[in-house]
């Protein structure tokens, strides 16, 4: 069994506007980077969840 990789600081800030419905360039805006970078952090995020993708269910889903 593998230990799931704990997220950064800035990850779990990316993924708590991601999961309350922020759009990628408010998401972008609100942290201060390009719209282009938020895609790159989600699918890290999926990956240390181990979600199926980068959507907000799937997300969800993988915190449950």
């Amino acid at each position: 069994m593998t230990t799931p990789r704990p997220l950064t600081e800035r990850q779990k800030q990316v993924l708590d506007l991601w999961l309350a419905g922020t759009t990628y360039r408010d998401l972008a805006t609100e942290l201060g980077i390009s719209p282009e970078t938020v895609n790159p952090h989600l699918k890290a995020i999926a990956g240390k969840l181990g979600a199926a993708g980068i959507s907000r269910a799937n997300l969800r889903a993988a915190l449950c």
